[in-house]
Order: C-alpha cells, then structure tokens, then sequence
C-alpha cells in the first residue's frame, strides 16, 4: 500500500494530493476489480425528517434485495444521522448485522411467532422511541439545555470582553497619554485659542483622526479626478487607478473605526449613569437575536428575508458595540484614573492572567449548544447496547470515542461510510474555493481530505 500510494510519510499516516490514489486505495480495501461497476446510495440533508425518509428507501433497497450491492454511501447531515446509525449498528454486530432482508439492523423481517418484532428491530425502535432526542430524560430538559447556552455565552463574553478591554485599557494609555505628553504645547495653545477643556480635547482625538482622515479621502479623490484631464494612455494610469482604489478604502475602513471608537467616550458621558445597564442591554439584545437566529435555523423555519437579515445586522452592531462600551467603561473606572494613568496596575495584570488562562485552556465547541447536539443525536442513533436492550436512555460511551477508521472494517465493509462536510477556505486565494466559501472536505475510513487539502490517510 505504501509503494502503491507513493505517499509522503508523516507522524500521521500518508497524505496525497490525488484524487486517484484515493480511489485505487477505496478499491483495493472493497476488493473491487477494474472495470467491475461502482453503485452507491447518497442520503442528502434535512435534519431528522431527511433520515426519517432515507430509512424508508433503505429499507425499500433491502427488502428488495439491493442494498448489500451498494459499495458506497455517501451522507451529509441529517442524511448523516441514518448513515452513522447503519455504520454504527454494523460495527458493534460484530457479524450478526448485515445488509440483507434477515439481518438489517434498521427494520428485518418478522419471523413467525414474534408479533411484536422487538428483539429483532429493537435498534429502530429505540430510535424511533427516542426522537425527541434533545431532552431525553428529565434532567435533560429545556432548562438545562438554556443552562448550556448561558453557561457558553458567559464564558465568549467574558473571554472576548477582557480581551477588548485589555487591548482598549494599553491604547487609551499610549493614545492619549502620549498624545497629552508628546503634543502638550499643541494642546495647551488651541484649547486657549477655542476655549476647549482638556479632557473633551483628548476625548474628540480619534473622532478628529476620522475627519482628518476622511478630508484626505476627498482630497485623494478631486487630485486624481483632476488628472484625469490628460488623454494619454498608459499602463501607469490603470495600476494607480487600483492602487488609488486600495488606498482609499483602507482610509475609510479607518476613519469609520476611528468613529466607532471615537465615540464611545461621547456616549459613556452621555448616558452617565445609564451606560452600564445601557451596554448590557444591547449585549443581551445581540446575543438574543444570536441565539434566535440559530434556533430558527436548527428548525428550518423561513420567514421574511429582509426582516431576517435586519435583525441579524442590528443585533450584530448591537452586541459588539454594547462590548465596546462596557470594556471603554471598565477601562476608564476601574483601571484608568482621569490623569490617563493606572490606578489599579496589580488588578489589570490578574485580568490578563485570567483571560490568557481561560484562552489557552478552554475549549469552546466542548461548552456549547452545538456539542449538546452533537451528544444527544449520538446517543439516539449511536446507542449503547444496553440501552437498546432496556429501551431506554443511557450516555453512549462506546460511541463518544469511536473512530471513524475503525469503520467499515473486518467482515462488512460495504456499504463504504463518506461523510461530506465542507472546509471554509472564504479567504483561499483560489477563486473556486473563495467563492463558494469552500470545498467539500470527505470523512472516511480510509481518508479525510478535499481537492483543496490533499487527502490524509490514517493506518
């Protein structure tokens, strides 16, 4: 297999870059001789009712003697929930599953004198019993399911909450401080000349920088239109004309984050006392729509686009600026005095410890909604043995650290398991990949990988 593959070797196992290599690697582990035909059955997405409906037409492909025919099968999402089900079953038989009629593991015939068919579809009746999978039992109910969600949005706020105040706390600092120091007499001379305060000079610098900047936008703007008098032809026309177009949208993304930041000194002040409650709400206002958002996608439910996509703009501007405003807050009360200096040094060094603890050893997709999903499909369609046999929920430790290379192994390996997942390249440099928001990344037994990764084989 290695001379075959001519792969390079790693710590990993073997990676390639051809699609070929995968193929005659599939074929050789299902036996397949050249030329003989290939068939495979693909069970799309849709949640629960896609697996719901492709257990139908499995079963309609067994009881009609083809499924066992099938070398592939190809699953992607709640086709993946039907898939992973059969693997599973498949696996854990041990030979007594198979892909016939008297041996299927998701509905066999009924033998005589068994009217109930429990013992020999005691699988699909669990899974069938048990299809209200997210709350299985009564301590895993809807509260401790919100309970989750809460715990996980804590820990993101927190999390990137004393990082925006760590950074906003060191550029207040330097900005300010530094621009009090270095441009004192400057200072001094126009808050005489226009009768200004010290502090609102200071607190208007970044929204002067965005003006600044912007002037220098519209004088970037009438100095090329100007030049474009000139009828001559070149190539050094058309390469600062883009070069002119880069230039000023890095200046205006500038100037608009200068006036994002510029002005939260203005509403701190503002809103005085009211701005803390005033951050909260509009941090739990985002996170709301957030997390209704998300519901409402896990449910397929469509509504009004437009109101949709407003909403998830609003709440998106809503929350980050509600966390802007309460890392300005924190920045200006409790670690910086009104002379720009730290009052609280020690404090500000335990809140970089904390947060450099929590980002190092926190993992956030084993603390949130989405692994709550991941664990209870696994345990309804990846039960236990013991819970198949008392028809009732158990946690599914087998299934928890099984590995997909162990699949598809010994006696059955048909039908051969490909999950379909994507792998977001939005920012890949290939214009296929970028435009799409991505390729279709392949789980296997024998492979993981994409057009766009290479494939890596595990042994």
């Amino acid at each position: 297999m290695k001379e075959k593959l001519s792969m390079t070797e790693s710590e990993e196992g073997y990676k390639t870059d051809s699609s070929k290599e995968v193929i005659s690697a599939e074929s050789d582990h299902l036996k397949l001789k050249t030329g003989d035909p290939v068939s495979g059955i693909a069970l799309s997405g849709g949640g629960i009712r896609s697996a719901s409906f492709g257990l139908g037409v499995m079963q309609a492909l067994v009881a009609n003697d083809q499924l066992h025919k099938m070398d592939y099968m190809s699953t992607v999402s709640g086709g993946g929930y039907l898939g992973a089900a059969l693997t599973w079953a498949l696996k854990q038989g041990e030979g007594a599953f198979g892909t016939h009629s008297d041996n299927f593991p998701l509905g066999k015939k009924k033998e005589e004198g068994n009217k109930n068919n429990i013992e020999n579809n005691g699988l699909l009746n669990f899974i069938r019993q048990h299809s209200s999978y997210l709350m299985p039992t009564g301590k895993l109910d809807m509260v401790s399911f919100a309970a989750v969600v809460l715990r996980s949005m804590i820990i993101s706020l927190f999390f990137y909450l004393s990082v925006l105040t760590i950074a906003m706390t060191f550029c207040v600092w330097c900005l300010y401080g530094i621009a009090h120091e270095s441009l004192n007499g400057l200072n001094h001379t126009l808050i005489q000349r226009f009768n200004l305060e010290s502090h609102n000079f200071n607190k208007g610098l970044l929204i002067s920088m965005a003006a600044l900047i912007f002037v220098g936008v519209i004088i970037l703007a009438f100095s090329y239109s100007l030049r474009t008098f000139s009828k001559t032809t070149s190539t050094k026309r058309y390469l600062k004309f883009i070069t002119g177009q880069q230039v000023l949208g890095i200046m205006l993304k500038v100037s608009f984050a200068c006036v994002i930041f510029g002005s939260l000194p203005y509403v701190a002040d503002a809103l005085d006392e009211y701005v803390t409650p005033t951050a909260g709400g509009s941090s739990l206002f985002g996170a709301t729509v957030g997390v209704w958002q998300y519901v409402k996608a896990r449910k397929n439910k469509k509504g009004n686009t437009r109101i949709s996509n407003t909403m998830i703009y609003a709440g998106a501007f809503a929350l980050i600026y509600g966390i802007f405003l309460f890392a300005y807050v924190i920045t200006t009360k409790v670690f910086l005095n009104e002379g720009l200096g730290f009052k609280h040094l020690w404090l500000f060094f335990i809140l970089i410890g904390i947060t450099a603890s929590v980002g190092y050893f926190v993992n956030l997709n084993l603390i949130g909604p989405n692994y709550i999903w991941r664990i209870r499909l696994m345990e309804t369609f990846m039960p236990s043995k013991e819970a198949v046999r008392d028809n009732s929920w158990k946690p599914a430790v087998d299934a928890d650290i099984a590995l997909m290379k162990d699949m598809c192994m010994g006696q059955i390996r048909r039908p051969y398991h490909i999950i379909n997942t994507n792998v977001i390249l939005t920012n890949s440099q290939k214009v296929n990949y970028r435009g799409r928001g991505g390729d279709n990344f392949i789980i296997s037994p024998l492979f993981c990988g994409s057009d766009a990764t290479g494939w890596q084989q595990k042994f």
